[in-house]
């Protein structure tokens, strides 16, 4: 054993002397010939590059490589002939170390086994002409026909490419990566472990970096084969720590590549960072909150200028999604990316589409689902989707913000299929069709504050019109049945909103007014919205209200019976026109008080009180009926209870109307053009003032009357009157002036000597138009405020109202 111990101890002796021997003539050689030696390294790389090669010094390190013995070159630096114009060195090393093969020191050829590459900057460099700043150099070298290439390793070294011509320009710092060569049958395996950081790779450089400022690491094998092809297969590398497998193949004659990424549970921010940074901003308001799994495949020619065919794949699940449109929930859905929509176009942002399928999520409290949604023309984003969603109408408020619209209750059935643009300035190609089907609605009309409950119908949408189809609801208490239409919504939601136009038809058994008296008031104020972001939907909803302020509304009513305070009316039609602040009627035709009327008029909110005009024909009313159900007009001159008999003529008035439906007397200006048949006049106080002065026998609170014609100018509480003859059972008068409870009366009558014999109670009352031999009286109030008739016989009163 001891005799072993001794045999093994001299060998080692013997090989560690041989080893300081060779280290020693090493050292000698290469001290003794280092001038030498330099020349021939300049010499050995000029024969591969042009250039300028400096290298300040070498030495032998016996220790750096142990037991391996290396050659070490200080400062380093290749430069071509047009450094002085562009000043970048195609190689600045601090250090390079080669390693000499051992045994090869015996063979009188050192063979180099490894190049070590220390705090260096390798920077390829082309200038707009085209020109490099290294070149191959055109002495042929003979191949290293089955000789060793030696293994790289490079430490703390920054590789930049920059071709400003072509926009290119990639910047890494390997802070550390080795390089082993491998021959094999098929090429060279090239078995890699890299540890950098990237700065960029700019591949054009207006549109940014891909992996700007990312660690990027792994193990690998790189496949050269020997038709210059490029191979791996699913080599594993950590970009910023997250595992991605790569799968490819680069052909160097062929002159293209094909490459697979995948990678699982990324986080989203993360996967868009290593984007360029236009791509990243068009993802900045978007962002899933859970991981996700993405592939890419990439195939296309590696000539300049030419964009390879780009396809991703990802898949969310259960994930909440963050957009400018609010956060979706739980969704879930299988997506795609091409970046060659028509594959006669250029691969550009306007031939890209991104598709997802199968989607699911919950939105503001309401699920959402759809089979495909498309993202066509990244440039100015074009939407193609179908929606389809059972949700309650109350989640819309919030949603929407609305300052006309507020559900109360109910449910929505959605099926939509919508083409539109995602750009703001860009609405004309927007078409929609399908519908929403509301159930047990409640909803409050804000600006008026009026409900509609129990409401349900459809709404169709076809093109760029919207068509409400059987939509019925309760008012208080009327039943309404209602259908419309608005032509070219989509359009002109977005562009013109004041000039859409919504032509609507009510249909109801009974129209009660007081369910509606809220139009009368003021509109509620409409405040901006505090809610966050650029949601689209909400500025949907402030177009449709827009819409509804500034738009017009042209309504058909038809309702069987018509009530609005004692006021009765059957068979009432008409059109009515909704402006901004003004309603107009238009040809209402109704039957009341046996007879029928119809008018034209409009309310406007002036701001300070409700303007009405109207213009009105009324034919054979009964007077007592009409005058109750108007509220004797807002007078109270002749009242209802005062006049018997049908009314026929035409009215023309103007007047002022409360919130609460209530005429202001002092605003009554009106000219009404009558005609009165089998006309009574009963405990009339003008009549029984003239009776007690005139006719004491004669009993005047049951006046009946020959046909009644004349013009009545109303002006407030004053009734004014040209001479009229009236002809009744109890006597003959002619009659003009004005009667004013409030302001006073004066009234002319002239009372022909007739009257002193009693009409037979059964004689006709006819008209003559004659009043042969008179009296004139003069009815006036005086100023104790009381109706005085006095004697007139030089017609006083007319003479004042003529100076007037």
């Amino acid at each position: 054993m001891k005799k072993t111990y001794r045999i093994i101890l001299r060998i080692t002796a013997v090989g560690v002397i041989i080893l300081i021997c060779a280290w020693l003539f090493l050292w000698g050689y290469i001290t003794y010939n280092k001038g030498t030696i330099l020349e021939k390294v300049k010499a050995g790389i000029n024969r591969q590059i042009e250039g300028k090669i400096e290298i300040e010094n070498l030495s032998t390190n016996f220790f750096y490589n142990f037991p391996n013995i290396s050659i070490r070159f200080y400062n380093v630096s290749i430069k071509d002939s047009l450094w002085n114009i562009h000043h970048h060195d195609f190689l600045k090393a601090e250090n390079i170390y080669a390693r000499l093969q051992f045994f090869s020191l015996f063979s009188g050829k050192p063979a180099v086994g490894k190049v070590t590459v220390e705090n260096a900057v390798i920077y390829y460099y082309t200038d707009t002409a085209g020109n490099a700043n290294v070149v191959k150099a055109n002495e042929t070298v003979e191949e290293n026909k089955g000789g060793n290439i030696p293994s790289l390793l490079f430490k703390n070294t920054r590789i930049i490419f920059d071709y400003p011509g072509r926009n290119k320009f990639h910047d890494i710092e390997l802070k550390k990566m080795e390089c082993d060569i491998v021959s094999t049958d098929s090429g060279q395996l090239f078995k890699i472990n890299i540890n950098a950081f990237v700065h960029g790779l700019g591949f054009n450089t207006t549109k940014g970096s891909y992996l700007k400022e990312k660690l990027l690491s792994g193990d690998f094998n790189l496949q050269f084969t020997k038709s210059k092809n490029i191979l791996f297969n699913n080599i594993k590398l950590y970009i910023d720590k997250q595992s991605f497998l790569f799968t490819g193949k680069f052909s160097t004659t062929e002159k293209n590549f094909s490459l697979a990424i995948k990678t699982q549970k990324i986080d989203f921010k993360k996967a868009i960072s290593l984007l360029t940074q236009t791509t990243q901003q068009k993802f900045t308001a978007f962002n899933i909150l859970q991981p996700v799994d993405i592939n890419a495949e990439l195939t296309g020619p590696t000539l300049y200028k030419t964009i390879p065919l780009t396809a991703i794949y990802f898949t969310v699940k259960d994930a909440d999604i963050e957009t400018p449109a609010g956060q979706f929930n739980k969704s879930s859905f299988a997506g795609d990316f091409t970046n060659e929509i028509d594959p006669g176009k250029p691969r550009l942002d306007d031939n890209s589409q991104l598709s997802i399928k199968d989607f699911s999520a919950n939105w503001e409290n309401i699920l959402l689902t759809a089979n495909k949604i498309e993202i066509s023309n990244l440039l100015q984003p074009f939407l193609t989707c179908d929606l389809h969603s059972n949700f309650k109408l109350v989640a819309l408020n919030d949603l929407t913000g609305s300052n006309t619209m507020r559900f109360i209750k109910g449910n929505g059935e959605m099926n939509i299929n919508y083409k539109g643009s995602l750009t703001d300035n860009d609405t004309l190609a927007t078409v929609m069709h399908g519908n929403i089907l509301l159930k047990d609605a409640a909803i409050n009309y804000l600006p008026r504050n009026i409900t509609l409950d129990k409401l349900q119908g459809n709404f169709v949408f076809k093109n760029k019109d919207v068509f409400i189809e059987q939509l019925k609801a309760q008012a208080g208490s009327t039943a309404l049945n209602m259908n419309g239409a608005v032509k070219n919504l989509t359009e002109l939601i977005y562009t013109y909103p004041e000039k859409l136009v919504l032509e609507w038809n009510v249909a109801t058994p009974n129209l009660d007014l007081d369910d509606f008296i809220n139009f009368l008031g003021k509109k509620s104020k409409r405040t901006e919205k505090k809610l966050p972001g650029k949601n689209k939907l909400i500025r949907m909803a402030n177009k449709i209200d827009d819409m509804l302020e500034y738009g017009t509304a042209n309504l058909n009513v038809q309702a069987a019976r018509l009530n609005y305070k004692k006021f009765t009316a059957t068979n009432f039609n008409t059109s009515v026109s909704l402006l901004q602040n003004q309603i107009i009627l238009n040809n209402a035709r109704l039957n009341h008080a046996g007879g029928a009327m119809s008018f034209n008029g409009s309310l406007t909110d002036n701001g300070t009180a409700n303007a009405v005009k109207m213009q009105s024909v009324i034919t054979n009313t009964d007077i007592p009926a009409l005058f109750k159900s108007f509220n004797n007009f807002g007078q109270d001159a002749i009242t209802g209870e005062n006049m018997k008999g049908q009314l026929s003529g035409a009215v023309d008035l103007t007047a002022n109307i409360s919130d609460k439906g209530i005429i202001s007397s002092n605003s009554l200006a009106s000219i009404v053009k009558f005609s009165v048949i089998n006309g009574e006049l009963n405990n009339f106080e003008p009549l029984q003032k003239i009776a007690a002065s005139l006719f004491k026998k004669r009993d005047f609170s049951n006046v009946r009357f020959a046909e009644l014609n004349n013009t009545l100018t109303v002006s407030g509480s004053a009734i004014s009157f040209d001479k009229m003859e009236i002809r009744s059972n109890v006597f003959t008068m002619f009659v003009g002036g004005v009667y004013d409870t409030k302001k006073g009366t004066d009234m002319n009558i002239e009372l022909p000597l007739s009257n002193l014999k009693k009409i037979a109670d059964d004689e006709e009352v006819i008209k003559k138009g004659k009043t042969g031999a008179k009296i004139r009286v003069r009815a006036k109030t005086g100023d104790d405020g009381k109706l005085k008739v006095s004697w007139n016989p030089f017609n006083n009163g007319k003479k004042a109202k003529e100076k007037k």
